[in-house]
């Protein structure tokens, strides 16, 4: 018997169509935005921590953050405040937004404790992410068991930036008939119920198809007080992009003795600094 044209159609259609409708959106964001957006990993030139009372000179060869074209400054943390000083006089670097010193912007990260400049230029490199076709099987409804104690360690967050993080517990799931027990973080604090749920872990894939130090995933809340796991939004860490954004060290027993092929690919393993 021979299956109507249409019904042979439907059985081949991609697992794209499958894409929920705000994976589809978030996905097509992150493509806009790394060629667009002014300030991206697709623009980045430096990330450096600055601690109180520091200062960095950037510029020069001989500066302690050579740039290529940056004007001879200095960049000083004083009392909370970052400023830029050159010889066009003292500004303040925004805690939110950027400060405009010739071709380049300027920003700052981070808790209060442990800040970082990030400065951008305005030569943008070709970033376009890649993804594994869509996978529903690899979509968990999970609960967040609670840790036995409080812990809140500084930890290198997706986007290079140290940030305090609070053990917010464990999810437990069954990947290819094999348990885990995964270790979820809480970033900017365990009081504060807005910030993320984040897990960072690494599987099979990693150096053979995705990115080798890991990926993270966000926890999203559903119904009953439960999360979604959702690996097809495993994304990778910035310095999967650019050399420029130091790497996370993988959590401890957050490993993946299987595939998980589902989520953002690694494509940028030839990417600049």
């Amino acid at each position: 018997m021979r299956l109507p044209l249409l019904l042979l159609a439907a059985a081949a259609a991609p697992l794209a169509a499958q894409i929920p409708a705000d994976l589809t959106a978030e996905r097509a964001s992150l493509i806009d935005w790394l060629a667009k957006a002014p300030v991206s990993p697709a623009t980045v030139v430096a990330l450096t921590p600055i601690s109180p009372d520091q200062t960095i000179v950037v510029g020069p060869a001989s500066a302690d953050l050579p740039i290529p074209g940056f004007d001879s400054a200095l960049v000083r943390m004083s009392k909370g405040l970052i400023t830029l000083e050159s010889k066009h006089g003292s500004e303040p670097v925004p805690q939110a937004g950027t400060l405009k010193y010739g071709t380049f912007l300027i920003a700052q990260a981070g808790s209060a404790s442990r800040r970082s400049v990030l400065i951008y230029g305005a030569v943008r490199q070709p970033l376009k992410p890649e993804w594994y076709p869509y996978a529903p099987p690899l979509v968990f409804t999970v609960s967040l068991e609670k840790p036995d104690r409080s812990e809140t360690r500084t930890l290198l967050d997706f986007d290079g930036v140290e940030a305090p993080a609070a053990l917010a517990g464990f999810v437990s799931l069954t990947v290819e008939g094999k348990p885990y027990r995964l270790r979820v973080y809480r970033f900017g604090g365990g009081d504060d119920e807005e910030s993320s749920l984040e897990v960072y872990f690494q599987d099979a894939t990693n150096d053979n198809g995705s990115y080798p130090a890991g990926r993270f995933v966000e926890l999203k809340p559903v119904a009953g007080g439960r999360y979604q796991l959702d690996f097809n939004r495993a994304r990778n860490p910035f310095c999967a992009y650019r050399t420029v954004y130091p790497c996370p060290i993988p959590w401890s027993g957050n490993l993946i003795n299987a595939p998980i092929t589902a989520g953002e690919r690694y494509v940028h393993a030839k990417a600049g600094g």
